[in-house]
Formats: C-alpha cells, structure tokens, sequence
C-alpha cells in the first residue's frame, strides 16, 4: 500500500502555504476572497493567527527570579568534583572543589592576551602544585608569551585565592582561532 503525500494545494490549485502567508497578513487577494475552498481553509488558520497576533502585541517577561532559579538548578547539578587540600592552621583541616579551584584558575587565565581557556584541572588532587590547562591561540599572538602569561595567572590566582604555591603549570594549546581578535 503506498501512502500518497498531503497535497499543498487546495482544490482550487491554490496553494495552503500561499493562502497562510496572504491570511496571516491580512492581505487575501481577489481569488481568495471569493473562493469557496480559500475562504474555509482561511477560516480555519483565522484562531491561530488571532493567537499569534495576540502573542505578538504583548511583550513575554520572564517572572522575577527566573535567571537566579535556572542557575541555580543548573548549579545544583554540578559535581564538585574531587576534594583539593588547602594550607589550613595546625589542627584543622581546608578543602575546596577541585570544580571551584580549577573554575577560578580557568578564569584567571582566560585574562591572558590571545587566550581562551578550555579545560582546568589537577592531575593529581594529592598534588595542587601542579596544574594542567588546555586553550586555543588566537591569531596574532604567540604560543610561548601566552603560555607564559597563563602560567603566571594561574601562579598568582592560585596563591592568592587558594594559598597554592603551584610551581608547575603545563599548557597545551588544542586549536587556532584565526578570527580576529576581541581582546588585546
């Protein structure tokens, strides 16, 4: 049994998409406005053009909060990821994510000329003094002064956010963007 695909067209030969087009401007032509078959197919889209007039009219604010509540979830699906050990005083005890850390160390970097930071991590959580970054180069900027500058983001970030001495941060740049540069 072969299934015969649903004709565009009315019985008159006009065509439905046509007939949308003119009825949802509210432009019908001549035939339109005469024809038997235009005027009920016209009829029929007249509630949902309606509609999408009403919708159009009438800006959609999204209610208060609904960023925040988005976040949120968003953020409540997020694994923290490993603990990383922080210097903390005699006797107690200082963790952070390694989800937050390597978040803050990432950012830090991305302030890099030339760079844009795509992965942040620890290879090994029982040694926070190394640090592995992976980024793309943009056009115009070289490899080695911005790795450079990456590490010595991260160093300082690090040290100062986090109380990490990192004393080795390895950078490996994964792809090119040759755009044009938004950043200096």
């Amino acid at each position: 049994m072969a299934i015969e695909p649903v004709s565009d067209a009315l019985p008159c030969g006009r065509s439905r998409a046509e007939l949308w087009e003119h009825a949802a401007a509210g432009r019908l032509d001549d035939h339109e406005r005469t024809c038997p078959y235009c005027q009920e197919a016209a009829g029929a889209y007249e509630p949902v053009r309606r509609a999408g007039a009403e919708l159009a009219a009438r800006p959609v604010r999204p209610p208060a909060g609904l960023a925040a509540g988005v976040m949120r979830a968003i953020r409540g699906q997020l694994v923290p990821g490993r603990p990383i050990n922080l210097p903390a005083p005699a006797g107690s005890r200082l963790t952070v994510s390694e989800t937050a850390a390597t978040a803050l160390l990432a950012a830090a970097a991305d302030n890099a000329p030339g760079v844009s930071v795509r992965d942040c991590r620890f290879p090994d959580p029982d040694d926070p003094t190394s640090v592995e970054v992976t980024a793309v180069l943009r056009a115009g900027h070289t490899a080695p002064e911005s790795a450079a500058e990456v590490r010595a983001l991260i160093t300082e970030a690090a040290a100062t956010m986090l109380g990490l001495a990192v004393d080795r941060v390895d950078v490996a740049i994964t792809d090119l963007d040759d755009s044009a540069d938004r950043r200096s």
